[in-house]
This record gives C-alpha cells, sequence and structure tokens, in this order.
C-alpha cells in the first residue's frame, strides 16, 4: 500500500473527530447571532 494510504488508515480516527469538531461549529453567516461562530469556523479552518 503507498505511504499514503497507510497515514490516512493509520489517522483515520483522527481526521473524523477533527471533522466533527469543525462541524459542530453553528456557522451559518445568514444568522447573524453567529457572527462570532463564523470567525471561530474561518480561524478553525484557517489554523486546523
Amino acid at each position: 500500500m503507498p505511504d499514503w494510504k497507510d497515514y490516512l488508515t493509520a489517522n483515520q480516527d483522527r481526521f473524523l473527530a477533527e471533522l466533527v469538531d469543525f462541524l459542530r461549529i453553528p456557522s451559518i453567516s445568514a444568522i447573524s447571532a453567529h457572527a462570532g461562530d463564523v470567525l471561530r469556523a474561518a480561524e478553525w479552518v484557517a489554523i486546523g
């Protein structure tokens, strides 16, 4: 198996957990009450 597949397999749980953390941020930009959440989601994506 190529190295990248080994890496993905070895880190699958972490990647999934990080994705779920990101998806839990209520970052709907059309709702002004979530302006801070939109910023938090943008920072999460930028920083990782």
